[in-house]
């Protein structure tokens, strides 16, 4: 849902009879109910938009100065944030 979240966003705003309405409306909950630090959200912002890893990279390092590989990156992503988003779902 996260890969697709950007575009089905603009398709079902303001429209409560799309069938994947509640979906995203209860996705949308819990991205705003987890736990995430500074940079996971920053890296979480960033995947939805599909930015490549490389400039998510950048920006983290404009963040705080922390540096990442962009094969971390995508560790934090698929390891981290997403299980935490599952975590959040269960709770």
């Amino acid at each position: 849902m996260l890969k697709y979240y950007s575009g089905m966003k603009a398709r079902i705003d303001n429209n409560p009879f799309h069938p994947w309405y509640d979906l995203y409306t209860f996705l949308d909950e819990l991205l705003q109910r987890v736990r995430l630090t500074p940079e996971q959200r920053l890296i979480l912002r960033e995947k939805i938009r599909h930015t490549p890893n490389e400039d998510i990279v950048r920006k983290l390092e404009d963040l705080g100065g922390k540096t990442y590989s962009v094969n971390y990156i995508s560790t934090i992503w698929k390891q981290h944030i997403s299980k935490q988003i599952v975590r959040q779902a269960y709770l």
